[in-house]
C-alpha cells in the first residue's frame, strides 16, 4: 500500500510522517555540512570526531 494510499483509508500516521521527513531532511543536512568540513579543511579526521560526539551522546 503507497502512503498516499494510507490518508483516504482512514489511517492516520502524520506524526510518522513527519518524523521521516525530518529525519530524512536531518541528515542530508549533516551529510553536507559534513562534507563541506572535509573538503574546506582537507582532514577526514573530522569523521571520526563526528562519530565520537554522536557516540557519546548516546549516553
Amino acid at each position: 500500500m503507497s502512503t498516499v494510499q494510507y490518508l483516504p483509508a482512514g489511517v492516520d500516521h502524520i506524526n510518522e510522517i513527519i518524523f521521516f521527513i525530518g529525519t530524512f531532511v536531518a541528515s542530508l543536512l549533516g551529510l553536507l555540512v559534513v562534507q563541506r568540513a572535509i573538503v574546506k579543511y582537507g582532514r577526514a579526521s573530522i569523521v571520526f570526531s563526528v562519530c565520537t560526539v554522536m557516540a557519546i551522546s548516546l549516553f
